[in-house]
């Protein structure tokens, strides 16, 4: 079989290679120690020789298929149906797992290459006869790679244990037989084309005017003016046609008095119907209308009877999509808001993280991502920092097809206002480039003060105005299931720092942050380390350390901060008994390391217990403990 090799999560383009099946098997159950979750990477795919680069547009065929397990059922219990069909596989544990919490991978060769054509099918084959629903869904991407066999040194394991790998002999999985048990697709309904009315057929525009009023007028004139143009659209009119019936039902409100109606905003209101597809008039669809007393006005609820509500078993009875990752357990889709304090790395970071799912290639050095179509709004550099900025970030790999950008980018239209005509407006123009990219995954902004338009209401209610602000970014983004990631910078942190929370730090008030989906927040914690702070509607609260690495200008994901800080907890330990002159009770080695309260010390003295039981340090008489000689540590 041929397999694709990377020397590091940053190559964008692999190395194919045939190696025998039996030879791959024996490689997956060899495990290598790794001081973390890094090193070379494979995939059982076939790329286009032309064009190796890692991108499922690029895959010609697989070989295998290839799942990670990390919902911790337990392997015994998920190879079950593998096993009673004598089918052959190799399954292993990965750098994550530990006793108790199952996270492995497992590898199926195939009888013959799979095309990427036939593999959807495959894939929903081996759900349907092996359970596959619990292997990571990420894993059905065909261009992803995967780790060799690693573990984490004994030190910095939690407990005593050992990797494991088992090899069940069989035969391949049959590409035939798993399409075989996929069920056809339901047949599509046909379009019902929108027949528009001829002219002898269709209501004039003053009797289109009359329904529309009577219907809107009391929700304002700017709703009333939209629709009367929806009709006239849907009816048939021209664009002209149109504008001239809204001008006319312009001077008719001027006239009258009361609320101002703008030649402005009648303009917009053909504007915004006619960027719209035409659909049924009002005269096809038999709206029922209700009879009511002359006196009374009719109002839009008594023409459509339309529950606004559902029942909870019409809900449960929906099928709704599975939500889309940009970043898979980090940044989902919807907005994204990335905080930080100014020269922290966020335009770089972002980015970096642009340009990986441009490639389909590694975020934060080391997740996965699915390709997509990226859109960057570098607003604060020009081309030639951008163009520095990409030639350090692909160092020397592809450049990407997928990848638009711009550095300077209409604002948005100020609360409470209408864009004039012929004016572009931020959510316009990005609305614009998701209808020319089908496949778009990512847009970015950077930063939101670059397209905010200051508002003018100076004594209204400032957390409505910055919450009514950034809801339109949140919309568009959910609607069309994109990631829209919007970077903003920090105030100075609280000076009480035990009470203060990263949210209270973001620029503006709690408007802003309470209309994202996703934030992410940077905290720098060391030199060339950040801790990246992670809250959301559809992503589990963490905290997770990222190095940055000036030479990539790089994000590298290093792990969860409670992770980095055992481990260097660790290592401070073995160094203080290292620079001893003999063995050291529990208690030196506490205060040596500035542990003087009670919890500290009892913190150290399991510390150092876990350390003598993997071998890192020796207990040397009650409590006391030594370094081992002859080990570097550091």
């Amino acid at each position: 079989m041929i397999v694709t090799t990377y020397n590091n999560v940053t190559s964008p383009q692999g190395t194919m290679k045939e190696i025998p099946w039996p030879d791959l098997a024996e490689m997956l159950q060899q495990h290598r120690t790794r001081p973390h979750k890094d090193g070379p990477l494979w995939s059982p795919v076939r790329l286009d020789p032309a064009n190796p680069s890692r991108a499922n547009s690029n895959v010609r065929g697989l070989f295998a298929l290839v799942g990670d397990v990390d919902d911790h059922t337990p392997p015994d219990e998920f190879s079950a149906p593998l096993v009673a069909d004598g089918i052959e596989f190799v399954i292993h544990s990965t750098y994550s797992y530990t006793p108790g919490k199952w996270k492995y991978r497992i590898a199926c060769p195939f009888t013959r290459e799979v095309s990427p054509e036939e593999w959807e099918q495959v894939w929903t084959g081996f759900v349907i006869l092996y359970g596959g629903g619990h292997i990571d869904p990420q894993c059905k991407d065909k261009s992803r790679p995967f780790y060799w066999p690693s573990v984490p040194p004994k030190e910095a394991r939690d407990g005593d244990w050992e990797p494991w790998s088992e090899y069940h002999h069989g035969k391949p999985l049959d590409p035939d037989v798993l399409k075989a048990v996929v069920p056809p697709p339901p047949p599509r309904a046909p379009r019902r084309e929108v027949q528009m009315p001829q002219a002898g057929d269709r209501p004039t525009p003053a009797v289109i005017v009359d329904r529309v009023r009577a219907l809107y007028e009391n929700q304002g004139r700017n709703a009333c003016g939209l629709q009367i143009a929806c009709q006239l659209r849907d009816n048939g009119y021209s664009r002209d046609e149109a504008e001239a019936t809204l001008l006319d039902y312009q001077q008719g409100v001027e006239m009258a008095g009361g609320h101002p109606y703008t030649m402005q905003e009648a303009l917009h209101s053909v504007k915004m119907a006619y960027t719209r597809s035409a659909r049924e008039p009002w005269e096809s669809k038999k709206i029922e209308v209700v009879e009511k007393p002359k006196s009374a006005k009719a109002t839009w609820s008594d023409v459509i009877r339309a529950k606004p509500w559902g029942t909870a078993r019409d809900l449960m009875a929906k099928n709704i999509r599975p939500l889309e990752w940009v970043v898979p357990g980090i940044i989902p889709e919807g907005l994204t808001l990335v905080g930080g304090r100014p020269k922290q790395g966020k335009s770089y970071g972002t980015y970096g993280i642009g340009l990986a799912v441009a490639l389909g290639g590694m975020a934060f050095g080391k997740i996965p991502v699915p390709q997509g179509d990226v859109l960057y709004l570098a607003l604060e550099d020009g081309e030639r920092r951008l163009q520095d900025r990409m030639r350090t970030l692909l160092q020397g790999g592809p450049v990407p097809e997928a990848f638009d950008y711009a550095t300077s980018w209409s604002k948005v239209a100020a609360n409470g206002s209408l864009t004039p005509e012929n004016t572009p407006e931020c959510l316009s123009d990005i609305e614009w480039w998701l209808n020319e990219h089908p496949k778009a995954r990512l847009v970015i902004i950077d930063t939101l003060s670059r397209v905010q338009r200051p508002s003018k209401n100076n004594g209204g209610n400032s957390y409505q105005e910055d919450y009514e602000g950034m809801t339109p970014f949140q919309r568009i983004a959910v609607d069309r299931r994109v990631g829209l990631m919007v970077i903003t910078h920090t105030r100075k942190p609280a000076t009480n720092k035990s009470n203060s929370d990263f949210l209270d730090e973001i620029m503006g008030t709690t408007g802003i942050t309470g209309s994202a989906d996703t934030i992410l927040g940077l905290k720098k914690t060391a030199p060339q380390q950040l801790s990246l702070m992670v809250r959301g509607r559809d992503v589990d609260e963490q905290e997770l350390a990222i190095e940055w690495c000036p030479h990539t200008s790089q994000w590298t994901l290093l792990g969860s901060v409670s992770e980095v800080r055992r481990s260097d907890e660790q290592k401070a330990c073995i160094q203080v008994l290292r620079n001893a002159d003999g063995p050291l009770h529990y208690r030196a080695v506490a205060a040596r390391m500035g542990k003087s309260d009670k919890a500290g010390v009892a913190a150290i003295q399991t510390l150092l217990w876990r350390l003598s039981q993997g071998g890192s340090v020796v207990m040397a008489g009650e409590g006391f403990y030594s370094a081992v000689k002859g080990v570097d540590h550091g």
